[in-house]
């Protein structure tokens, strides 16, 4: 995406903060193990919006999302910085006060539900067409 939208590659690889991933990772452990999260996915590859396709492509269920506008929004889409997982949630409260306890910061994106992917403003897709997509993608270049 960055050869074809710049024309460059490379470039330093975002920072990991050790004790924050950490801190995240215990959090996430604890949300699982206490049943408060529904799911959980990691944005490390390829970044929040491959991360939030990636979850409505396997769960059938698509999501109406708030994008930070303090962002351009390939920024906020597609930075792989470390120490970012989506969770989901039935009371996000819980979450949120889990969060505050562990010193993890968290940021409600939006809501589940539905049969597309809508980042406001940004993008609206069914998902069937997002797995139509993904599926296809390997038989297309094959053929």
């Amino acid at each position: 995406w960055a050869w074809v939208a710049h024309e460059h590659l490379g470039g330093t690889p975002p920072a990991l903060d050790l004790d924050a991933e950490r801190r995240l990772l215990e959090l996430v452990a604890t949300l699982t193990e206490s049943s408060v999260i529904a799911s959980a996915h990691d944005c490390s590859d390829g970044g929040l919006g491959v991360a939030l396709s990636e979850c409505a492509i396997s769960s059938g269920v698509g999501a109406v999302i708030e994008p930070d506008r303090s962002l351009t929004p390939h920024v906020w889409l597609f930075s792989e910085s470390a120490s970012r997982i989506i969770v989901t949630a039935p009371h996000a409260k819980a979450v949120i006060e889990m969060a505050k306890a562990a010193g993890v910061p968290f940021i409600p994106l939006g809501r589940s539900g539905g049969a597309r992917l809508e980042i406001s403003g940004l993008l609206e897709v069914p998902v069937a067409d997002l797995a139509a997509a993904f599926e296809g993608a390997l038989p297309r270049l094959l053929s």
